[in-house]
């Protein structure tokens, strides 16, 4: 007797995968055939299903649409990574052996689809767990209970929304960890998140304490060394383009960096300094042209400061110049080069231009340094000109380069075209 109720609803699972749709108006709806007087009133006893199927999964009875605000979330699972095109019927063949489902909520994305099911007891959505990674039309699926996706996204946003608490870390060397990070600021208070980003060749770093009193603390530490590099310190929520134009162009100086110090402690810069006049703000970045940059509260610390130029003090060699906001520009790249064109081809070309520092020349390009600004710009004079029988464009300012390197282009496919023809022909003359 017992075998042959399992049997009854073996054949019932089997009715419901046999599920067939049609389209009416547009909208699917979900036919399924009956399975009534399928199981008897009497049956009671423990069968191998799966852990929470009380009752059977009737897809047509599925609802289809957003789950109710006041559903427990322990009925509730989440499902990522489902293919773009998934049906609702796709989610109920994957999901029915679990448990009866109640709802299904399905959310189509640019790339793939999520969706929310609901099951009629929580121990079917606890079950629904094992269909983690199941293949559904050639995507593996990841499902969570909602309860855990909740308090998940509940952390993600309260560290979100703390951005009082949060400081942004510039200069960072490549190589830092959120270990080296976190020992740094330990003295500010307690560090919840770090988060370090690398782009291209910069590094920086998020910071969040767990108040914005220990974010303020941690503030003193710009211009301190970590790592092996001078950092700078701002606040999250600020943009450092607004701090940099700031600067009083006429109460703020540049100190060079002739040295080519890769980090000096603030502290030593702020007290050679602070003798010539009250220190507005101090930028230290250690970089190739540019040590720091030091804004005084009076033009009196400004003139006391270029007093300091040309001194050596602390070790530090101090050279001194007006800060210039609009950096100009010093430096061309040219495209289009002959293969048999040198760096002294270069340098004679561009040397009525003005003065050169440095030719850089690889595969094709190049890139001139000038010693000023006055040479950067007379040198687009020979933009378009001819060098070794082969015009030279000056970037971003060539109208022509298109045209001419499409021309290049076709040339070469018609001349590669030739000789392959050519061998063809050759070869086949030698077996005639």
């Amino acid at each position: 007797m017992k075998r042959d109720k399992v049997k009854q609803i073996k054949k019932q699972e089997k009715l419901q995968k046999q599920n067939v749709r049609s389209n009416l108006g547009g909208k699917e709806v979900i036919q399924a055939e009956s399975v009534a007087n399928v199981l008897d009133d009497d049956l009671d006893e423990p069968t191998e299903e799966c852990i929470g199927k009380e009752e059977p999964t009737i897809p047509s009875k599925v609802k289809i649409g957003a789950i109710s605000k006041d559903f427990p979330e322990d009925h509730i699972v989440h499902v990522n990574k489902l293919p773009k095109k998934c049906k609702v019927i796709d989610i109920i063949e994957a999901f029915a052996e679990f448990g009866p489902l109640d709802t299904v909520h399905i959310q189509e994305g640019p790339i793939d689809s999520t969706a929310n099911i609901s099951f009629k007891n929580p121990q079917a959505a606890t079950s629904a767990l094992c269909a983690n990674k199941k293949i559904i039309k050639g995507s593996a699926i990841v499902v969570r209970l909602k309860q855990d996706t909740a308090k998940k996204n509940k952390k993600r946003n309260e560290i979100q929304t703390n951005r009082e608490g949060r400081i942004y870390v510039k200069f960072l060397k490549r190589g830092t960890t959120e270990e080296q990070l976190k020992e740094h600021f330990s003295l500010c208070g307690n560090v919840e998140d770090v988060r370090i980003v690398n782009k291209n060749s910069i590094t920086y770093a998020f910071v969040t304490f767990s108040a914005k009193e220990m974010a303020n603390n941690a503030l003193k530490l710009h211009n301190s060394v970590l790592n092996g590099s001078t950092i700078g310190v701002f606040e999250s929520s600020s943009d450092t383009s607004e701090h940099v134009a700031k600067r009083d162009p006429t109460l703020t100086i540049m100190l060079k960096n002739p040295q080519n110090l890769e980090n000096v402690e603030g502290k030593i810069l702020e007290a050679i300094f602070q003798k010539c006049g009250e220190i507005e703000s101090m930028d230290v970045i250690c970089r190739k042209n540019a040590l720091a940059f030091i804004t005084f509260r009076t033009k009196e610390g400004v003139e006391n400061a270029y007093g300091l130029s040309g001194k050596t003090i602390k070790n530090i060699a101090l050279e001194v110049v007006a800060y210039n906001p609009e950096t100009p520009k010093t430096s061309i790249f040219i495209m289009n080069i002959a293969k048999d064109v040198t760096e002294g081809d270069l340098r004679k070309h561009f040397s009525k231009s003005g003065e050169i520092s440095s030719v850089i020349l690889k595969k094709g390009f190049a890139i001139i340094h000038f010693k000023d600004s006055d040479g950067y710009c007379k040198s687009f004079l020979l933009n378009e000109s001819i060098l070794k029988g082969q015009m030279i464009f000056l970037e971003p300012h060539s109208f022509k380069k298109n045209k001419v390197l499409k021309f290049k282009q076709s040339q070469g496919k018609k001349r590669r075209s030739r000789n392959i023809s050519g061998d063809y022909d050759a070869k086949r003359s030698k077996t005639d």
